[in-house]
C-alpha cells in the first residue's frame, strides 16, 4: 500500500499551477471556445493533464480528442505531448508496460528537438517505471539525467523534483529491503532519504512552490510511519491530505485516506480510522473503481473484527466477496454466443480453402500467354524499324517462329510441371491428413486401451505419459503443415466491419482456462474503447490465437501478457507483450522462417512445432498488415501488428 501511495504523490510532482476547480473550469472553457488549432491542442493537453488526477474518464475522452486534431494538422510537439500523458494515466493505474511505450513514443521526439522541460518530465516518469520494477540501477540513470537537466537550467522547481525522485528512489529500496527481510539495511536508505527531502523542501520554498512542499511532507509522513513516529506520521499526512482535497485530486485522497486509516488502526484509535476508511469507501463509489470499493469492503471487514463487532465485519465480507466475483464474471455469457458463431463460420472457410489452389494453374498459364504476346509484338516492331531485306527478314522470322516454337514447347513443359507439383502437393496434404494422422490416432486409441487395462507400474506410467507427449507433438506438427499449405496457396478475404475491442476480449477469454494453468493473467489496454476495422475476422482470430497462445507457452508461471490496441488515423497497433525469456538478435532474424526453433523453450513442456509465427506472418500479410518484433534476452518479447483499418480489395474477394 506505502509503494502505492508514494508513486500517486511523485506523479504528480512537476505540476506548476494549482488545479482547484475554478482553474479546471477555465481551461475546459478555453479548449471549448478555440477553433482547431495548435492552440486548442496545448489547451486540451493541459485541461487532460489536470483531469487526470480526478476525472479520468474526461480526461480520455478529452486526449483521445487531442490526438485526433493533432494527427489532423500534423502538430508532433501537440501529440507526442499527449501520449506523454496518456502514459502519466497508465503509470497512476499501475500499467507499467503501456506506460512505458508512450513514454517512449514521446521521448524520441523530444530527444530530436532538445526540449529539456519535457525531457525532465519524461524521464522523471521513466525513472518511476523502473523503481515500480525494482530496477534500481536503471531507476537512478534516468534520475540522474533528470538532475543534470535541472542543473542545467538552475529551475528551483525542477531541483525541488530532483531531489524528491532521489527519496523516492531510497525509500522504494528500503522497502524492497524489507520484502526481503534484510533489516539491516533498509533504516540506512530511509535516513538518507531524510536529507534529500528537506533539501527538496528548500528548493520548492526558494521558487514560492507551496504545491511541492506538500508533496514533499507527504513522503515525509511515510518515511515517519516507517521509522515508528505515527504522530507525525499523521501530522504530516493530514497536511497533505489539505492539499488533495482543495487540489480535487481523488485518487491521491483515497490512497491519503487508506494510509491515515492503517496509521490509527495501528494505535488502535478506531473511531478515527473508522472515519477516514469510509471516507475512502464513499470516494471510491464516485470515482467507480470497483478495485477501490472492493478494497475498501475488505478494511471495513477488518477494522470491524479488530472491534469486536463481528456481524458488521461480516457483512463487509460478503460485500467484498460479492463485488470480487463481479469483477470476474462480466461478460462470459456474451463471449460463449459469439464463440459459437464465430467457429461456425471458420468451418465454411475452411471447406473452402482450397478453392483457390485450382485457379492457380489458369493465372499461370494467362500469364505466360500474354508475356509470349509481347515477345511477338516487339519481335514484329523490331524487324519493321530495321526494314531488313526480305531474305534477311524471313531468315529472322524463321529463328523467331522457332524460338516460338521453343517458348510454347518450355511454357507446356512448365504446365505440366505446375500440374504435377500441384497433384504432388494436394497427395502429399492426403498423405499428411489421413495417412499419417490416422495411424498416429490408432496408436493414441492402443495407449489408452493400455492405460485402462490395469494398473501399471510408476516406470510403465511415465513412459505412457511420454509416448502421449510424443504423440501429441506430432499431431500438432501434422496440422501447422496441412494449415500452411492451405494459408500460402490462398484464402478468400471476407470483409466485415470489426469492433476489434471486444474481438480480442473474446479470444483472451477462450486461452483463460490454459493461462491458469501457468497462474497467468491477461491485461488488455486500448486508448479507446470502440477501435473499429474492416479486415477478415477469420484470418485476424487465427492469428491473435496463435500469438496468445505462443506467449502463454514462452511464459513463466505467475507472470502477466498484455495486448495493448493503439488507434491512429489510418491503422491499427496491435502488441502482445509477455515476460518470456525474450530473444536475441539472431532469434528474431530467424522468427518467422519453417521449422525453426528458437533459443526460448516452452516453460511448461509444451510442445513446439518451429511453424507457429510462420503460419502468423502469412496471415497477416494476406489481410494486408505488418508484423515485427521487439525483444532482448531476460526482457520478454513484444509482437507488434499493424493493419489499415480498410482494406484496399473488394468484399467479393
Amino acid at each position: 500500500m506505502k509503494r502505492c501511495i508514494l508513486l500517486l504523490f511523485f506523479l504528480s510532482s512537476f505540476s506548476t499551477a494549482f488545479s482547484q476547480s475554478t482553474w479546471i473550469d477555465s481551461l475546459r472553457n478555453a479548449s471549448n471556445s478555440l477553433p482547431n488549432s495548435s492552440e486548442k491542442v496545448d489547451a486540451l493537453n493541459h485541461l487532460v493533464f489536470e483531469l487526470s488526477y480526478g476525472d479520468k474518464h474526461e480526461a480520455l475522452e478529452k486526449l483521445r480528442e487531442s490526438i485526433r486534431l493533432s494527427q489532423e494538422l500534423d502538430y508532433q510537439k501537440g501529440l507526442n505531448r499527449a501520449y506523454q500523458i496518456l502514459g502519466i494515466i497508465y503509470l497512476d493505474k499501475g500499467e507499467l508496460d503501456s506506460a512505458e511505450i508512450y513514454f517512449h513514443k514521446a521521448l524520441g521526439y523530444f530527444e530530436k528537438t532538445q526540449d529539456k522541460a519535457e525531457l525532465f518530465k519524461i524521464y522523471q516518469k521513466l525513472g518511476q517505471v523502473q523503481s515500480s520494477r525494482n530496477s534500481f540501477q536503471l531507476a537512478g540513470d534516468y534520475y540522474e539525467r533528470e538532475m543534470q537537466i535541472a542543473r542545467s537550467l538552475g529551475d528551483t522547481i525542477m531541483l525541488g523534483n530532483a531531489y524528491n525522485d532521489r527519496a523516492a528512489l531510497l525509500i522504494e529500496q528500503g522497502w524492497h529491503a524489507i520484502e526481503r527481510s534484510d533489516s539491516s539495511i533498509y533504516q540506512q536508505y530511509f535516513e538518507e532519504a531524510i536529507p534529500l527531502i528537506y533539501r527538496a523542501i528548500d528548493e520548492f520554498r526558494k521558487a514560492g512552490y507551496d504545491k511541492g512542499v506538500a508533496l514533499a511532507y507527504a513522503n515525509l509522513a511515510l518515511l515517519q510511519d516507517e521509522l515508528n513516529e505515527p504522530d507525525a506520521s499523521i501530522h504530516s499526512m493530514k497536511a497533505a491530505l489539505q492539499y488533495f482535497e482543495e487540489m480535487n485530486y481523488k485518487v491521491y485522497m483515497v490512497s491519503a485516506y487508506n494510509h491515515l486509516n492503517k496509521v490509527m488502526q495501528g494505535q488502535q484509535d478506531y473511531d478515527s480510522a473508522l472515519y477516514y476508511v469510509n471516507l475512502s469507501l464513499e470516494l471510491s463509489k464516485e470515482i467507480e473503481s470497483k478495485v477501490d470499493l472492493r478494497n475498501a469492503y475488505g478494511q471495513l471487514s477488518q477494522l470491524y473484527e479488530a472491534m469486536a463487532h463481528y456481524e458488521m465485519a461480516l457483512k463487509y465480507h460478503r460485500e467484498y466477496d460479492l463485488l470480487n466475483d463481479e469483477i470476474f464474471s462480466e461478460g462470459k455469457q456474451e463471449t460463449i454466443e459469439k464463440l459459437e458463431m464465430q467457429f461456425q463460420s471458420r468451418k465454411q472457410l475452411d471447406e473452402i480453402a482450397f478453392r483457390e489452389v485450382e485457379n492457380k494453374n489458369q493465372r499461370y498459364i494467362i500469364f505466360l500467354a500474354a508475356i509470349l504476346v509481347i515477345l511477338m509484338m516487339i519481335s514484329t516492331f523490331i524487324f519493321w524499324r530495321k526494314n531488313l531485306s526480305k531474305k534477311r527478314f524471313n531468315l529472322q522470322l524463321s529463328k523467331q517462329s522457332a524460338q516460338l516454337r521453343k517458348s510454347h514447347d518450355l511454357i507446356a513443359q512448365k504446365n505440366a510441371e505446375i500440374t504435377e507439383s500441384y497433384n504432388e502437393q494436394k497427395n502429399l496434404m492426403a498423405i499428411v491428413a489421413h495417412d499419417l494422422r490416422s495411424p498416429l490416432n490408432n496408436v493414441k486409441a492402443l495407449m489408452v486401451l493400455m492405460k485402462d487395462s490395469g494398473p501399471l507400474n510408476e516406470e510403465q506410467d511415465m513412459l505412457l505419459s511420454k509416448a502421449f507427449q510424443v504423440l501429441e507433438g506430432g499431431d500438432s506438427l501434422i496440422s501447422d503443415m496441412v494449415n500452411l499449405s492451405r494459408f500460402e496457396s490462398g484464402t478468400n478475404i471476407n470483409l466485415e466491419d470489426i469492433h476489434l475491442n471486444s474481438l480480442i476480449a473474446e479470444i483472451l477469454e477462450i486461452h483463460t482456462s490454459y493461462a491458469e494453468r501457468k497462474s497467468i493473467s491477461f491485461e488488455m489496454h486500448a486508448n479507446d474503447n470502440e477501435i473499429y476495422l474492416e479486415s477478415d475476422q477469420v484470418n485476424l482470430s487465427r492469428i491473435m490465437d496463435n500469438l496468445i497462445s505462443n506467449a502463454i507457452k514462452f511464459s513463466p508461471y505467475n507472470s502477466k501478457i498484455k495486448v495493448v490496441l493503439f488507434e491512429a488515423t489510418d491503422e491499427v497497433t496491435i502488441s502482445v507483450i509477455d515476460q518470456g525469456p525474450g530473444l536475441s538478435e539472431d532469434d528474431i532474424a530467424n522468427a518467422f522462417k519453417r521449422f525453426k526453433k528458437l533459443s526460448a523453450q516452452p516453460t511448461g513442456g509444451e510442445n513446439s512445432t518451429g511453424l507457429g509465427l510462420s503460419i502468423v506472418k502469412t496471415l497477416v500479410e494476406k489481410i494486408q498488415g505488418k508484423i515485427s518484433i521487439e525483444s532482448r534476452l531476460g526482457r520478454g518479447a513484444s509482437f507488434h501488428i499493424r493493419l489499415k483499418k480498410k482494406l484496399s480489395i473488394s468484399k467479393e474477394q
